[in-house]
């Protein structure tokens, strides 16, 4: 079942980042840009959804009627996009000057070849911040997979891991009145290992993010 999970995990969670930084950047960008009408309508609006969730409820039902109920969609979906992050990323991109959009545009370079070949590759840092973030947050998705997963082989491996602590405190309680129990019990040592492997996937990822964490963005980009 581990090794299943890990699958798992790792499916929804790469599926995932991707769908997560596409859809946020693909938000965050136009509410970036001076020249897009109703920019503030729709930058409170996002913010307005920081407030007041859909609740519980909703959420299954329109999962449910979407014919997403035991998908791994409805986990992709219900957490496609964190306004908090979307916001992050629109002040960056405010941050970065607008000339060098007014210099792509006369040279002809449309918004999305302007966001692909200059915007994105000047936001590498903001990417890899987003991308661990984003990956944890997958990486540890639990309730959502507790309330639209029902297929117990595609659950992930938070899921598991949290059946074998339950499990193993249930072996604790035994084996106060049975010492037989008490010789076999492995429950603290189920736990430290099914920790440790949600644990690996993050450890073998920042190593590789934290390089962008410190560099400067547009240091240089701009002479004259």
């Amino acid at each position: 079942p581990i090794i299943r999970a890990f699958k798992n995990s790792l499916l929804v969670t790469v599926v995932g980042v991707f769908l997560n930084i596409t859809f946020s950047v693909l938000a965050a960008y136009p509410l970036s840009r001076p020249y897009f009408k109703g920019r503030a309508f729709f930058s409170r609006f996002i913010v307005f959804t920081m407030l007041i969730s859909g609740g519980i409820l909703p959420n299954f039902m329109l999962m449910k009627s979407l014919g997403l109920i035991n998908s791994y969609g409805s986990i992709w979906l219900i957490t496609l996009i964190s306004t908090y992050n979307v916001l992050i990323m629109k002040s960056f991109f405010q941050n970065i000057p607008i000339e060098l959009s007014e210099a792509a545009s006369v040279d002809g370079c449309g918004e999305f070849r302007l966001l692909v070949q200059i915007i994105l590759p000047l936001s590498k840092a903001l990417l890899a911040t987003m991308t661990l973030f984003y990956m944890v947050a997958n990486w540890n998705e639990f309730l959502n997979t507790l309330m639209f997963i029902g297929d117990p082989k595609k659950y992930t491996l938070t899921v598991v891991v949290q059946e074998m602590i339950r499990n193993s405190s249930m072996l604790t309680d035994a084996a106060f009145m049975d010492p037989e129990v008490a010789k076999n019990m492995t429950g603290e040592g189920i736990q430290a290992a099914g920790i440790f492997v949600m644990m690996i996937p993050m450890l073998c990822a920042y190593p590789f993010l934290q390089k962008f964490f410190v560099k400067g963005v547009m240091l240089g980009s701009i002479k004259g």
